[in-house]
């Protein structure tokens, strides 16, 4: 529950007239008594009767708005059902019940329920897919912010982060989760899922150090609960954080721990990403055998596991561009040919994974390595492309491309291109520790 007011009936009075502009002679004038009278109720010396509530509600549009005690109680309760239908995508009914719960807004001294109320609103515009909009709304709403609780503040940057990272301002968004957590620090109980989405936003802006940071927060939190599906994901992306740095021991600890989770939890989505964020272990470390074994486990997990559309996506984009990796090292053409035709496929069929099509691309002239052409095409069109496109995966399959690159004029004796190449990989390895603010 929410702290209730503790102002008399008077003295909320006397603020909804002020927030509307009124005088105690319009008040007076409209309930038929003298403006001694109204002064007297507002300071406290008289008691407001049922009768003269009935018109203050009547005059001032507050018929719906919670005004007594009891009725904040069931106020309150309205606005939980009200997220609940969010929650269940009842966007109709939550769309109908928006009306009759704004009545919060014309009450001053409400600041918890006004936001909270604000907030929800917010959510329903996201729903019907207005994200600007939303943001606008979002922000007009923190001027209720000074007079809300630690805990509706905390939750109020919370969801101020998400909607600006869903908007695409990462970096904005990363600022409010921030809020959020100095809000809460010391004063609420521990949120791990706060310590993730603060995490995430570095992660996508190539600041990999800060987000382990993060990310190892939320991962401790999480064990003290072992049955949250949360705790498998945060791990499975720590896994990939670590093998970014090098740090193949503590990668393939952690992949071991998401692994056994997910099994124990029966959670499905998270099962095909630790399936195959192993495989990448395992490839990293030199076992290829080993990592097209949990490769093919990974796809088959993602095939079977009903997941989200775009969960499927990127899980198949995923093992499929390991696997292409591997076939392409051992020159097996034939498979890798296999391969490329179920990637162009489900690229036909993808909308929003640029980078992957830019790789499937990118393997075809790898076969094709002595063409010039194909070489022109790597290192002047797929490389750049990746780069500028300055999201983690992104760079993550530029840097790749690179070591191959190099190694490829390595074996040509062409020391001066592949000094060149492995400065650029260099470059990109420092902005996924860095940030892809520090691309040239």
């Amino acid at each position: 529950m929410i702290h209730a007011s503790t102002l008399p009936m008077g003295e909320k009075i006397k603020q909804i007239r002020k927030a509307k502009g009124l005088s105690q002679e319009n008040l007076a004038k409209a309930l038929g008594c003298s403006v001694a009278a109204v002064s007297r109720m507002e300071s406290g010396e008289v008691a407001c009767s049922d009768e003269m509530l009935v018109k203050i509600r009547t005059y001032m549009g507050l018929e719906n708005a919670p005004l007594l005690d009891y009725e904040r109680g069931a106020f309150e309760s309205k606005l939980l059902a009200w997220n609940e239908m969010l929650n269940e995508n009842r966007v109709d009914e939550a769309k109908a019940s928006e009306g009759h719960l704004s009545a919060i807004m014309a009450l001053p001294f409400e600041h918890d329920l006004a936001l909270l109320y604000s907030m929800l609103s917010v959510r329903l515009i996201l729903k019907e897919g207005n994200s600007s909009v939303a943001l606008k709304k979002m922000e007009a709403a923190e001027l209720l912010i000074d007079g809300a609780s630690t805990e509706v503040r905390h939750l109020f940057y919370r969801n101020k982060g998400y909607m600006a990272s869903l908007g695409g301002e990462v970096k904005r968004g990363a600022g409010y989760f921030l809020q959020a957590l100095d809000i809460g620090f010391g004063k609420l109980k521990a949120d791990p899922a706060l310590f993730y989405l603060v995490g995430s936003t570095f992660l996508y802006q190539g600041k990999v150090m800060r987000a382990i940071t993060y990310f190892e927060q939320a991962d401790k939190m999480y064990n003290r609960s072992f049955t949250n599906h949360s705790a498998s994901v945060v791990k499975s992306v720590l896994v990939g954080c670590y093998l970014l740095i090098n740090e193949l021991e503590l990668a393939e600890k952690l992949a071991s721990e998401a692994l056994s989770q997910t099994q124990l939890l029966d959670h499905t989505s998270g099962y095909a990403f630790a399936l195959l964020q192993t495989a990448a272990v395992y490839q990293s470390g030199g076992d290829s055998e080993k990592a097209l074994e949990y490769i093919e486990r990974g796809l088959t997990a993602a095939a079977e596991g009903k997941l989200i559309p775009t969960d499927y996506t990127e899980a198949v984009f995923i093992g499929l561009y390991q696997k292409a990796g591997i076939l392409l090292k051992r020159k097996n053409f034939d498979d890798l040919e296999k391969v490329l035709e179920q990637w162009e496929a489900l690229a036909n069929d993808a909308n929003g994974f640029e980078a992957y099509s830019i790789m499937l691309k990118t393997f075809r002239h790898f076969v094709n390595l002595n063409n010039s052409t194909s070489v022109d095409y790597i290192e002047n069109t797929a490389i750049p492309s990746l780069m500028m496109m300055k999201s983690l995966r992104a760079m993550e399959l530029a840097r790749w491309i690179c070591d191959e690159l190099e190694a490829y004029y390595r074996k040509k004796k062409s020391d001066k291109k592949a000094n060149a190449i492995a400065a650029k990989s260099r470059d990109i390895y420092k902005s996924l520790l860095c940030g892809m603010d520090s691309i040239g």
